[in-house]
């Protein structure tokens, strides 16, 4: 079989569309979530950063993915966070975690 440059592309392009799902299903909130909620935390964002010019972001309280812990994509697990502020934390801290735990 001749690789040909749209074989290629076909297999990157399959690539791109397996990460883009696996991001929409990280990131989809569960079917009891207030949608109108969680949309209004990315609208809060882009007011603060209209407000401000500081670039907001919507960060979830208890990381969707770490070591030790999952939490939820809905209305009360985000907050509005400046960029660096929620570069610092990362997904290796969260409210009431364990001190043993802490990295």
């Amino acid at each position: 079989m001749i690789i040909t440059e749209s074989i290629v592309l076909h297999i990157q392009d399959g690539r791109q569309h397996k990460e883009l799902s696996e991001l929409r299903l990280k990131n989809k909130p569960p079917a009891w979530a207030d949608l109108k909620a969680v949309e209004q935390k990315y609208t809060d964002a882009q007011w603060m950063f209209d407000v401000t010019g500081v670039k907001h972001e919507v960060d979830h309280i208890v990381p969707l993915q770490s070591k030790i812990v999952c939490g939820l994509h809905n209305d009360f697990n985000l907050q509005v966070l400046p960029v660096t502020l929620n570069r610092q934390k990362s997904n290796k801290y969260w409210p009431d975690m364990p001190v043993e735990v802490r990295v």
